[in-house]
């Protein structure tokens, strides 16, 4: 049952990946693909009727975190106590710019709400990915299983390392690189006219060094953390994930280059799916592994609910799982199509009653 859940936890951060990353792509690109007051608010309504629905899918992965795991629930938050503060202060205003850019019609107020949302949404993007270096890395757990990590020590890896290392922030561009592709090749499906020909730039232009960063991430992790190999070499068939997802990253470039922004986002999708599926295949059984004493490691086993909990949620969470799938349908469905070009900032207010 431990499996199930921990299966769970990995779809949930994939879906996430995949439509809040796109979220966050739009944002780190925003003042580059959209120019003018008038094309930025096309921009802006590419994401405003879904973002906030697309976040509900990483409050689902802190559910899950904490009623199947909650001792490594626990242990992560106290350890990354002032990171998840740092997420926390970025994931508030960027919520407040998009939803309040049009309560003050001034060009000042909306200038700042707009430069709030492509600062937060460019650093989100890039701790999202520092957040899973430092997972995959692994954390100064002791035996009472906490740990405390610094922002930063030396940069370098080790028994105790800081939030920030030369591994970890090649995870951060590395992220936010993928979900620049990402989030371009989505402005793009949704868009006409200038702007749409700027984010099939920017998808093209962005392609390959995201695929060349995530490859040295990949090549360089298990150097960071040992362990992670284990699996793979004990299953020869699991490199089929991080196989895939390199086939996926040079598909999204080919689609990319050819003008295809359905097709790169359809790349892109696969490429962050499979990625996580092998970080969670390289981290299994594992949940937090431990950089002074692997002995230390918390795991699915030693840090998981009751069975019978894990057994009796499973109904409850499936069911809550259905609900939050099918309104991110719903809501892409209704939403569909191309956002027309914007006469003037006056649009504003019907996108605002869209949303």
């Amino acid at each position: 049952m431990e499996t199930v859940w921990f299966c769970l936890l990995a779809l949930v951060a994939a879906i996430y990946g995949i439509l809040d990353g796109y979220d966050l792509g739009v944002g780190a690109l925003y003042p580059f693909i959209g120019r003018t007051p008038e094309e930025r608010e096309s921009v802006r309504r590419t994401i405003l009727p879904v973002w906030d629905g697309n976040e509900v899918w990483l409050i689902a992965g802190g559910g899950i975190l904490f009623f199947s795991f909650p001792v490594a629930y626990s242990s992560g938050f106290a350890g990354f106590y002032l990171a998840f503060f740092v997420l926390l202060w970025l994931l508030i205003p960027r919520g407040l710019a998009l939803e309040l850019r049009d309560e003050v019609p001034h060009p000042l107020t909306r200038g700042f709400c707009d430069g709030v949302f492509f600062w937060s949404s460019t650093l989100l993007g890039f701790l999202f990915g520092v957040a899973l270096g430092n997972v995959l890395r692994g954390v100064p757990l002791d035996a009472s299983g906490y740990f405390f990590v610094p922002f930063w020590t030396i940069m370098g890896l080790g028994p105790h390392p800081g939030v920030f290392d030369w591994y970890t922030v090649l995870a951060g561009f590395s992220t936010l690189a993928v979900l620049m592709v990402h989030g371009s090749a989505f402005a793009a499906a949704r868009t006409v006219g200038p702007v749409r020909n700027r984010a099939r730039q920017a998808a093209k232009y962005a392609s390959v060094p995201a695929v060349m960063l995530s490859t040295a991430w990949a090549a360089l992790s298990p150097v960071a953390n040992p362990v992670l190999n284990e699996n793979y070499f004990g299953h020869p068939w699991a490199y089929a994930l991080p196989v895939g997802a390199g086939v996926a990253g040079l598909a999204m470039i080919v689609l990319a280059w050819l003008g295809r922004e359905r097709g790169t986002f359809i790349a892109s999708s696969t490429a962050i799916v499979l990625s996580v599926g092998a970080s969670a295949l390289a981290l299994y059984p594992r949940l937090l592994p431990s950089t002074l004493d692997h002995a230390q490691d918390l795991t699915i086993y030693n840090s998981g609910a009751s069975h019978y909990a894990l057994t009796a949620g499973l109904v409850w969470g499936a069911f809550g799982l259905t609900l939050a799938f099918g309104y991110s349908v719903f809501a892409h469905y209704k939403f569909r199509g191309r956002v027309p070009p914007q006469a003037n900032e006056g649009a504003a207010s019907q996108a605002g009653q869209l949303h």
